[in-house]
C-alpha cells in the first residue's frame, strides 16, 4: 500500500465483460480513425453510436445516474463518454 493512498483489488472481468469493452474500444477507434480530431462531442457520440450499432452493441445513451458522497446525494447526471 502506497502511503496515504487507498488500494483496491483488482477482479478481472469475465469474459463477456472483456468481449463488450473490446467492442466498444474497436468502435471507439474506428470512429476516430473515419473523423479525426475537431469535431464537438455530438458528433463523436452520434457517430459512436452508429458504430456499436453496425456491430450489434447494446448501449444507453445519456445515461442519468445519482452521485452520492459520504451518504449525500448532490446531484443526478447523465454519464457522457
Amino acid at each position: 500500500m502506497i502511503k496515504g493512498i487507498e488500494t483496491r483489488h483488482i477482479v478481472p472481468l469475465p469474459a463477456r465483460g472483456r468481449a463488450g469493452g473490446r467492442a466498444l474500444l474497436e468502435a471507439g477507434m474506428e470512429v476516430h480513425r473515419s473523423l479525426g480530431p475537431g469535431f464537438i462531442e455530438h458528433i463523436y457520440e452520434e457517430a459512436l453510436c452508429h458504430e456499436l450499432t453496425l456491430r450489434g452493441v447494446s448501449f444507453e445513451r445519456q445515461k442519468t445516474i445519482q452521485v452520492f458522497t459520504r451518504m449525500c446525494h448532490l446531484a443526478s447526471s447523465a454519464l457522457t463518454w
